[in-house]
């Protein structure tokens, strides 16, 4: 797994973004980004910026929960196999006509 490198303008502009929204969490959320890494931003380059920096505490999931997710996640990669193998039909389907 390869460690994304962000620029410093990117930084900044999370960075303000936070700012507008009034919570760094949010702003990570809506960037897709994770908490830890505008946290440690903030400390880098904007020590002063008063901000929401709740961190919410994850209650374990119940085992229904846990289960719930991973069948999400397995039903996802299903959708995308089936995608491939359909487009795949399709291309050797055509194949034969020509």
């Amino acid at each position: 797994m390869t460690r994304v490198q962000y620029t410093k303008e990117f930084k900044l502009q999370a960075l303000e973004l936070a700012e507008q929204l009034g919570s760094l969490a949010a702003a990570a959320k809506q960037l897709g980004i994770p908490d830890s890494s505008i946290y440690n931003w903030k400390i880098k380059y904007k020590p002063n910026l008063n901000l929401s920096e709740q961190v919410k505490v994850v209650a374990p999931l119940s085992p229904e929960s846990e289960e719930l997710k991973r069948l999400r996640k397995e039903n996802e990669e299903l959708k995308k196999v089936n995608s491939i193998l359909k487009r795949a039909a399709a291309f050797f389907s055509q194949d034969h006509l020509k």
